[in-house]
């Protein structure tokens, strides 16, 4: 099992579950918590065809039988801010889970603990007691409320642990110079369209697709050229949710059209001295050596080597992405 030093028996609430990879403490519902250790399961399954089907040599954090991969999953939406903050140093007031590289584990609160939640289920209850009528409004908005708690936790289960296998299999090492575009791109690119669902970036669908075509309808989507060019989306805004969106569709897009190219990137980015870049300018990147135009200049040559054109590249991908969705050209 992996080695925990964190100090959880300050919660005491939390209960141990085993899977076959994953060692989960948690206070949710037992049910609950089976559920989500389905989805942790299923997403080193999704997570290992996707390395297969790119011809990537991933390590043990996908077998069976491998140390197991710690998870800690709150009930408590404060529980998770204060152990956020005390021992990851992480701000995760407006986080549902992270991924701390530093202690290999993830954390999460459930979603029925979101403020908004809680109001709208308060809501609900307190109709159903008054017995006003028509009575099926109020049992219609908690089902509407348990289906996107389903949703909404699927979405952060298996878009952190993804991040979590992805750097303990060495395929998308979470480090601060991996340009946000990948690690969210690809995270994104898994999370289930619903629960039950199949899912990962080899299908052509996922939780952001429906977001991302309304950005293609509304001619919304974010410049490739700032996408891939900055390491770091916006900070906040509906501008930040754009960038998760066009990325995880641009991942997905990527895996399934042009896997050869998203091979030998991945590769490079986790040892650059393994892609095809020349490796003097690697060298004077590596050496501090200042590139014309900075950072973002390197980060759009990086990605011009392995996928082409930028400007060719985006008119290809949106092309193909409005026929997919039978959106006009």
């Amino acid at each position: 099992v992996q080695t925990c030093a964190l100090p959880i028996y300050e919660y005491p609430a939390l209960r141990r579950h085993r899977t076959t990879r994953f060692e989960i403490l948690s206070d949710l519902d037992g049910e609950v918590v089976a559920e989500h250790a389905q989805l942790l399961e299923r997403t080193a399954h999704a997570v290992g065809d996707f390395s297969a089907a790119l011809g990537l040599q991933a390590g043990g954090a996908l077998q069976a039988g491998s140390d197991r991969r710690l998870v800690i999953a709150f009930a408590d939406r404060t529980h998770f801010i204060d152990f956020a903050a005390t021992h990851d140093q992480v701000a995760a007031r407006w986080l549902g889970g992270y991924f701390s590289p530093a202690g290999g584990h993830l954390v999460y609160h459930t979603v029925a603990d979101h403020p908004g939640v809680r109001r709208l289920a308060r809501h609900a209850e307190s109709e159903a007691e008054a017995g006003t009528p028509p009575f099926e409004g109020a049992e219609r908005l908690q089902d509407d409320l348990d289906r996107f708690v389903v949703r909404a936790d699927a979405a952060v289960v298996v878009h952190e642990a993804t991040h979590m296998l992805l750097h303990h299999a060495g395929l998308v090492v979470a480090t601060s110079d991996q340009p946000m575009w990948l690690t969210e791109g690809i995270a994104g690119s898994f999370e289930p369209v619903e629960p039950t669902r199949k899912f990962g970036p080899l299908r052509p669908e996922n939780n952001r697709t429906k977001e991302f075509r309304r950005m293609l309808r509304d001619d919304e989507v974010p410049p490739l050229v700032e996408l891939v060019g900055r390491r770091d989306f916006p900070k906040t805004g509906r501008s930040q949710h754009d960038h998760y969106a066009a990325s995880a569709a641009l991942c997905s897009w990527l895996a399934r059209h042009r896997p050869l190219q998203l091979q030998a990137y991945l590769l490079h980015r986790s040892d650059p001295m393994r892609g095809p870049l020349d490796r003097a300018a690697v060298d004077r990147v590596a050496l501090g050596a200042p590139i014309e135009g900075g950072d973002d200049a390197w980060r759009l040559l990086e990605f011009e080597r392995f996928f082409g054109d930028v400007a060719t590249f985006e008119k290809t991908w949106l092309r193909s992405e409005r026929a997919a969705a039978s959106i006009p050209i």
